[in-house]
């Protein structure tokens, strides 16, 4: 059951990430292309990100956030 719930809030936390990604590239009036060329991520997998297809890599998360002017905050939350 806990590793039901621990799934669950990693999907949700993942599909907010995948927004807000998405939300940073449409509001700098950028193309998927323009991320790739940009960051060296291939579009698919950018794409595949913001759609919330593919598990977000911290390495992706890190470059991203970079290149947006955004830093990473990860935090250990109590249960």
């Amino acid at each position: 059951m806990l590793c039901q719930k621990a799934m669950k809030d990693q999907k949700r936390c993942q599909r907010s990430l995948s927004q807000q990604l998405h939300d940073l590239r449409i509001s700098n009036r950028l193309s998927i292309e323009e991320v790739h060329v940009k960051t060296g991520i291939p579009t698919w997998w950018v794409d595949a990100i913001e759609i919330g297809n593919r598990e977000l890599k911290l390495e992706h998360l890190y470059i991203l956030a970079k290149f947006y002017g955004k830093r990473v905050a990860i935090l250990l939350e109590d249960r």
